[in-house]
């Protein structure tokens, strides 16, 4: 394995995992306000920041199945 092939792993493996752990900071702001009128920062930020992440990933991994709807995502989102 190449260094440029692991630098690309470890962009998809933070990018995966920051998306998965995303969705906590939302939970926890719901059930401490009781409300989920709003959207939390957190969690804003470490979705936007995973989805670009897996979007640099598959990109320059050659994987159009995955970056063309993460680009939509980031377009139309």
């Amino acid at each position: 394995m190449s260094d440029t092939s692991a630098v690309f792993d470890a962009i998809g493996f933070v990018g995966g995992i920051t998306v998965a752990l995303a969705s906590p900071f939302q939970l926890f702001k719901s059930v401490k306000t009781k409300s989920t009128r709003d959207i939390s920062f957190g969690w804003i930020t470490s979705y936007l920041l995973g989805i670009y992440l897996i979007f640099i990933y598959s990109f320059l991994s050659g994987l159009p199945p995955i970056w063309i709807p993460v680009l939509l995502e980031i377009v139309c989102g």
